[in-house]
């Protein structure tokens, strides 16, 4: 009885000691559960952005696996890096699935999730519809320009501070009278003579100055829109600041190139997990996977579309698992509907049992080339980890991606490229009038417009 008893006394303290160390780790199933709301945002935005629960487990894992080793800071200090390291990864893996015109977009909202004031922002913003152009009826405007009752009475009858434009005043009244009681005393602190030299300042650096008052405490959501309401020209650097506050990253400009590949396989712990590389004009996605193939090892090109081509992926699929090569499926959105759901299934049982189909070799890897249309079957885009491969913005980062990823293997491949000179020369006015061209078509005014 003795040996029982000392049995269920070392059970209960290791139940206790399980249980600490459960409770050291719910803050970042907190953030975990937070984050994945906000992912699952995005489907609003396009179709193709869906991410499953599994994918933000894996980037849990990565975070868990990469902080694991540091025993020499207290635990209270490595509970902070553990959910700093996984709420970057899961912004950077993110980005990355995205383009460029909807990076900024779903930072923001991952920032706000974090903030815990997604609604109360977007509340507010919208309040504001002298600020954001169309939104709301001409009804909601005119009641907002001439407000009634007490409240609107006080708050039109206070003077406009001297350091405050028009347009910013009738913002910020605007915003008082459509959101109760959050922004209810704003204009008169705004007004106050004392503070006056304090808010100036905060027009003068609107990214990083410290709010006066009381506001310096208001939660970050709160701060976001006060700056975007004082500061309506420099919007974008403001949200740019308060993304890298919340997500700990300092860019969500960076184009997905070459790299972004090697980081995107990195993701891919199982052999099974395709990579959709979601198409962009201009973005040479062929020569970028080709480069990252090692030499040694074969590429399985397979275009879709035309009849036929369904049966051959299917062969090229299975032979490229048991060979270990990487197979690229090109243009699955010109496939027939029924092959995609078939390949959704096929997938979904190498998911299950990754032996069903026989061996599988641990270099093999499957690359799904589509535009971002909503025909991939839910299956395939949610098991996959998705990358966006889109060309360098301007003529002089696309000269200098040409020369650090396109020039060594264009000189390896062409005895005259790296011999002679003038025929380097040449290759470099053919490329740089072809980027010129690029640059031409994104103009917003017109190909014939200065």
């Amino acid at each position: 009885r003795a040996v029982l008893l000392c049995k269920q006394a070392e059970l209960e303290s290791s139940a206790k000691l399980c249980e600490k160390a459960r409770a050291r780790l719910l803050p970042l199933a907190a953030r975990a559960s937070t984050m994945y709301q906000a992912v699952l945002q995005l489907s609003m935005l396009s179709p193709i952005y869906e991410f499953s629960l599994s994918w933000v487990d894996g980037v849990l894992q990565r975070s868990l696996r990469s902080v694991a080793s540091d025993f020499e800071t207290s635990a209270e200090h490595r509970q902070d890096r553990l959910i700093g390291a996984f709420t970057a990864s899961l912004a950077q893996s993110l980005l990355r699935a995205l383009p460029t015109v909807h990076k900024l977009l779903a930072a923001v909202l991952l920032s706000l999730h974090i903030a815990e004031g997604t609604h109360e922002a977007i509340r507010s913003l919208v309040c504001m519809t002298g600020y954001i152009e169309g939104a709301g009826s001409e009804d909601t405007k005119k009641k907002s320009a001439s407000p009634s009752g007490p409240t609107g009475t006080a708050v039109e009858s206070l003077p406009r501070p001297p350091w405050a434009k028009p347009k910013t005043w009738d913002r910020v009244k605007r915003l008082a009278l459509g959101c109760g009681e959050l922004w209810a005393d704003l204009p008169a602190e705004l007004c106050s003579k004392a503070r006056s030299q304090d808010w100036h300042a905060v027009l003068q650096n609107p990214e990083h100055s410290v709010l006066p008052g009381s506001w310096e405490e208001a939660p970050a959501w709160q701060q976001l829109v006060l700056r975007v309401v004082l500061c309506s020209e420099r919007q974008l650097q403001i949200m740019h600041a308060f993304v890298q506050h919340q997500l700990g990253l300092e860019s969500t400009d960076s184009c997905s190139r070459g790299p972004e590949l090697a980081l995107a396989l990195r993701e891919c712990i199982e052999t099974w997990v395709p990579v959709v590389v979601l198409l962009s004009p201009g973005a040479d996605h062929l020569g970028e996977i080709r480069r990252a193939c090692a030499s040694g090892r074969k590429l399985e090109v397979v275009g879709l579309g035309p009849e036929g081509m369904g049966l051959r992926a299917m062969q090229a699929i299975s032979e490229g698992r048991a060979r270990g090569d990487w197979v690229v499926l090109e243009n699955a959105h010109l496939a027939a509907q029924g092959w995609l759901l078939s390949l959704g299934r096929l997938l979904d049982t190498f998911s299950r049992d990754s032996g069903s189909k026989g061996p599988v070799s641990a270099d093999y890897r499957l690359w799904i080339t589509t535009a971002p249309v909503v025909s991939i079957p839910l299956s395939v885009l949610r098991m996959s980890t998705k990358v966006c491969l889109e060309p360098p913005a301007g003529l002089k980062a696309s000269l200098v991606g040409w020369v650090t990823s396109e020039l060594p293997f264009l000189s390896s491949s062409n005895e005259r490229l790296a011999k002679d000179k003038s025929w380097l020369s040449l290759n470099v006015e053919l490329f740089l009038f072809h980027f010129s061209l690029l640059q031409r078509c994104r103009w917003p005014g017109g190909w014939n417009c200065p």
